[in-house]
């Protein structure tokens, strides 16, 4: 057991009636706390009497018992240099202002008679000097980076001289916020969101992580194809979502407030559908298939009707295509060497030879175009300079898709047996690898959600999909529905509301993934209500 007067007072508690250490410094705190808000009343000393002294004549620009105060100060200083250099700061702030008020006779009087002697910082001496017959207080604040006179000088002057005090003698400023900033940051890390999203809480209670913002139940399942679907994406204004399917077909579905969605049109197609792109505007959809896909069809998604088929040669292979931001043109791509930009008339501007892609991205510079190759890689290509860079070194395994966050720092790859990595693009670095989904042979399609894209969601050849917090490797929520049997081939949260989540899979299922607080979708801010 314990004895009172040792580990008891040291850690807290009370002996003889007396606060312990740790008691004691808390009770300094919130004592400062107070003070900061006009409360001055207190029981316990909050600092050295001379400290207070100090701060007070510096405040109020009382510079000869900011000194005084100051040399009885001294024997809790380490070092004289220490001490000089506070003297020195004490009267550089005296002159400024003397300047300011047009005392010049006495700014030359504090020059001589305070700073010189000190003998320091003899540069910035000269500098003073200079500035003695400047007329332009404008000047004198650009030339020497002060504000001028007043509080504000003051109290940065104040807190400048605190950083040689022992803090026994003066507590830092706002000590007991930054304390708290610091307690609620560490919480929030722990919970794995960053401030952004992490709303502010209490004191009074820990931080909780808004779990309840992660999809995790389905609100619907459609069904309208009559095959495997390969792949979904809401369009840039969250208005619709579109379908792709084994059975030739795109489906439209309009969008409502609330996330669900409804059935508006089908796009006929003559091939598999694997793979499309919505246009900036969302008025067109390009459309693409399997390997053995030799064209893109171009679609006005308003009228339902097809704009133009793209065809270079029968023996080409267009697997996957992506817009400029302009909207004027499109890229596309294939296994077979061909990597094409083609205008809104069908007719190819420019070609990249001999790249086997397999996946695009074009950047919003409007010039950089991200493909996955053959390579096990991921390169940028410049149409207009036609000039290439490597962004991710060779992979042991197949880059089978890649997803980038809404604001292109990072990269999510599907590496083919190896899960998914993700990469720091502002540096080309890689960050993390994420565990738990099973993809061996398929193509799935990942994608960035939640705020601040924290989260990263992929489907499963195990019919799950699995959710994960961009600093976590292992999945904070699992979502089964899908059949079990059956590929998760494409997942895509809403651009929007970035907790709605759309699914779809072999089981030729779609489903739309919602929070289990439905106060934590919100009401959308669009309308889906008319067609496109």
């Amino acid at each position: 057991m314990a004895k009172n007067g040792t580990e008891n007072d040291s850690a807290g508690g009370t002996l003889n009636g007396h606060l312990g250490q740790r008691d004691s410094e808390v009770v300094r705190l919130i004592g400062q706390h107070l003070e900061d808000l006009g409360l001055h009343k207190t029981g316990t000393e909050l600092e050295n009497q001379h400290a207070t002294e100090f701060r007070c004549s510096i405040l109020t620009g009382d510079w000869s018992k900011a000194i005084a105060a100051l040399e009885n100060l001294r024997p809790e200083i380490s070092r004289d240099d220490k001490v000089q250099n506070m003297i020195f700061q004490i009267y550089e702030q005296k002159y400024l202002e003397l300047l300011e008020d047009g005392e010049t006779l006495e700014g030359v009087k504090c020059l001589r008679q305070d700073l010189a002697p000190l003998n320091i910082q003899t540069e910035h001496l000269q500098k003073l000097a200079q500035i003695l017959f400047v007329q332009d207080k404008k000047q004198i604040y650009a030339i020497m980076n002060w504000p001028g006179k007043g509080r504000d000088s003051r109290s940065a002057l104040m807190n400048k001289l605190q950083s040689y005090l022992p803090h026994h003698i003066m507590l830092p400023p706002n000590r007991l916020s930054l304390l708290l900033q610091q307690a609620q940051k560490f919480q929030q890390q722990q919970c794995l969101f960053s401030n952004g999203s992490l709303p502010r809480t209490s004191l009074l209670y820990d931080a909780q992580s808004p779990i309840k913002k992660v999809p995790s139940k389905c609100i619907q399942t459609l069904n309208r194809h009559a095959g495997d679907i390969n792949y979904c994406r809401f369009n840039n204004s969250g208005t619709h979502l579109a379908t792709g399917s084994k059975d030739e077909t795109v489906v439209i579905w309009a969008v409502a407030s609330n996330g669900t969605v409804s059935y508006e049109k089908t796009l006929s197609c003559d091939f598999e559908v694997t793979f499309f792109s919505w246009s900036p505007n969302d008025e067109l959809l390009a459309v693409v298939g399997a390997e053995n896909t030799s064209f893109v069809n171009l679609w006005e998604v308003k009228t339902g009707t097809k704009k133009h088929e793209s065809r270079q040669s029968p023996d080409d292979s267009l697997t996957s295509v992506a817009w400029f931001p302009d909207g004027d043109s499109y890229v596309c791509g294939g296994k077979r060497g061909q990597f094409y930009q083609v205008n809104l008339e069908g007719h190819i501007i420019e070609t990249f030879d001999g790249v086997r892609v397999f996946g695009l991205h074009v950047l919003a510079d409007g010039r950089s175009i991200l493909a996955s190759d053959s390579h096990n890689r991921i390169r940028s290509y410049d149409f207009e300079a036609i000039l290439d860079k490597e962004v991710i070194n060779r992979l042991a395994n197949p880059i089978m898709t890649f997803s980038l966050s809404s604001d292109e720092n990072y990269i999510l790859l599907n590496v083919l047996e190896d899960g998914l990595h993700l990469y720091d693009l502002s540096c080309n670095t890689f960050v993390r690898k994420y565990r738990g989904n099973r993809q061996s042979m398929y193509q799935i399609h990942s994608a960035f959600g939640g705020d601040n894209d924290e989260l990263l969601a992929t489907g499963s050849e195990c019919g799950t999909v699995f959710i994960f917090h961009r600093e976590k490797e292992t999945p904070i929520k699992e979502l089964t529905g899908h059949s079990i049997d059956k590929c998760v081939n494409c997942v895509h949260f809403h651009p929007i509301h970035t907790n709605l989540l759309a699914s779809v899979s072999d089981d030729q299922l779609l489903k739309i993934w919602m929070p289990d607080d439905n106060d934590a979708f919100g009401q959308a801010d669009f309308s889906a209500t008319t067609s496109l």
